[in-house]
């Protein structure tokens, strides 16, 4: 599955990738549990609706920079309606939507800290990440279900 959003996202995930994406899923929901951050089916619709018109828009007013959206479709052998109504993209972007709530309420924390800047506050904010990803204890049982 998570090799799917990935794909979906864009890139061609190996399995230390795969493992890594694994990590900050556990990390995200954790974090999002503790904070009780959700993210509402409308909200993704919003946000889906709101990248469609923008490709819509993007079509008649600069149609190069649409290319690379379309030809990601082709590669996923998927139809611009297809795309836009899928199961997993729509998860795909409750994840993104998450992933920046939390981002957003762990820099807003970091913040009440201290008066950092923001390259400051971004190195923060990874080292935490990093942080958290070396307390889980996660192995990999069936190394044959992960494929390269």
């Amino acid at each position: 599955m998570i090799k799917s959003f990935l794909a979906l996202a864009g890139e061609k995930p190996k399995s230390v990738d795969v493992f890594d994406e694994l990590k900050k899923r556990i990390i995200l929901k954790n974090e999002a549990n503790k904070r009780n951050i959700t993210v509402s089916d409308e909200e993704v619709k919003t946000v889906i609706q709101v990248n469609k018109e923008n490709i819509e828009k993007l079509k008649n007013e600069n149609p190069e920079e649409v290319k690379s959206f379309l030809s990601y479709l082709e590669g996923l052998n998927m139809t611009e309606d297809e795309y836009w109504q899928s199961k997993e993209v729509f998860e795909v972007y409750r994840q993104s939507i998450l992933k920046g709530k939390v981002r957003q309420a762990i820099l807003n924390e970091l913040k009440k800290n201290g008066n950092f800047t923001e390259n400051e506050l971004l190195k923060k904010y990874l080292d935490y990440l990093e942080n958290e990803k070396k307390k889980l204890k996660l192995e990999i049982i069936r190394t044959d279900l992960i494929r390269d």
